[in-house]
């Protein structure tokens, strides 16, 4: 899982969302973080081309963005990657560095849940444990 979760973060910093997201159930559910709601983003998408108009979405949101994974804690049926962000903003041009973490669930090797939060103890909190 970690080989196959890295190469989706280098796919998905290279811009190849159909490869990043090769292990995302067709069904699957993104739950947005509430900064992002209240930007507008869909509380919840849902579908694996949902996920990749979340992408283009934020994409034309933050513009081009590097996701760091710095831990991996393999929780059984669901995996939480640690983190940061990197960074400009689009129209700012203002430096972006930040924490990012992402909490997966997983069925039959494929992912049926992504839970992005934009601070470590809210991911650790969300998955059960403690910071």
């Amino acid at each position: 899982m970690l080989r196959a979760a890295q190469n989706g973060f280098a796919a998905i910093n290279r811009g190849d969302f159909e490869s990043s997201f090769l292990l995302y159930h067709p069904d699957v559910q993104i739950i947005t973080p509430p900064p992002l709601v209240a930007m507008g983003f869909d509380p919840v998408w849902r579908g694996r081309e949902a996920r990749f108009d979340y992408q283009r979405k934020w994409t034309a949101e933050w513009g081009e963005m590097r996701f760091l994974p710095t831990e991996l804690l393999d929780l059984g049926d669901r995996v939480l990657f640690v983190g940061r962000i990197e960074g400009s903003g689009l129209s700012s041009g203002a430096a972006v560095d930040t924490e990012w973490a992402l909490l997966y669930t997983l069925s039959e090797g494929q992912l049926i849940c992504e839970q992005p939060f934009f601070g470590h103890q809210e991911a650790f909190e969300a998955a059960g444990l403690s910071e």
